[in-house]
């Protein structure tokens, strides 16, 4: 993806780097969180078997691939069981490229 390009709204697959540690596997959304009624644009990422803080890190995000179109699902608990679904198909293209052994 062209650097300059502003990305569309979406949930991606990503590899993160920060103070070159990484590549770490993950899935980003960029969106406005319809499913909790939300108005702002945000961009919120999950790093795959990752547990530590990085609130407040630059990190250097290179997106894979776009895995599906943002959407409202009908309660928290049917988006839960898509973002496993994502992270299940983020952690096997990551698999593929080598981010993950």
């Amino acid at each position: 993806v062209d650097p300059l390009q502003i990305l569309p709204k979406g949930v991606f697959v990503v590899k993160v780097s920060r103070d070159k540690k990484g590549p770490y596997g993950g899935v980003l959304n960029i969106g406005t969180r319809p499913t909790f009624g939300g108005k702002e644009l945000s961009v919120e990422v999950h790093l795959i078997n990752f547990s530590e803080n990085l609130y407040g890190e630059k990190l250097l995000v290179e997106f894979i691939k776009k895995i599906r179109e943002e959407r409202s699902f009908e309660s928290p608990q049917a988006l839960y069981h898509q973002i496993k679904r994502d992270i299940d198909y983020a952690s096997k293209v990551l698999h593929e490229m080598g981010v993950f052994k």
